[in-house]
């Protein structure tokens, strides 16, 4: 019982650790300049609506899954497993 529990618990933090990498990866979708600056931004945006669809669905989507990382990390359970994931470099330990 115990042992499936903390199974559990690494593969939810585990998902956790890839949905961020997913973030990070649409991110690097645009051009870095583009992301910095915002003038630049709204000008492709403006050139096309399917851009601007686009840039718009993923900003809600990252904004969203930051929310829901920032209240998954405040858990206990997650702080220990990512500390001991820095500690031992080992996501099953």
């Amino acid at each position: 019982m115990a042992t499936q529990k903390i199974a559990e618990q690494i593969q939810l933090d585990e998902d956790v650790i890839s949905l961020l990498d997913a973030m990070e990866q649409a991110l690097h979708l645009a051009p870095e300049t583009e992301l910095l600056d915002v003038a630049r931004l709204r000008s492709s945006c403006e050139r096309s609506a399917n851009r601007r669809k686009t840039v718009m669905h993923m900003m809600a989507q990252i904004s969203e899954c930051g929310h829901f990382i920032q209240s998954y990390v405040k858990d206990v359970n997650f702080c220990v497993h990512i500390f001991s994931f820095i500690l031992y470099g080992c996501a099953n330990s």
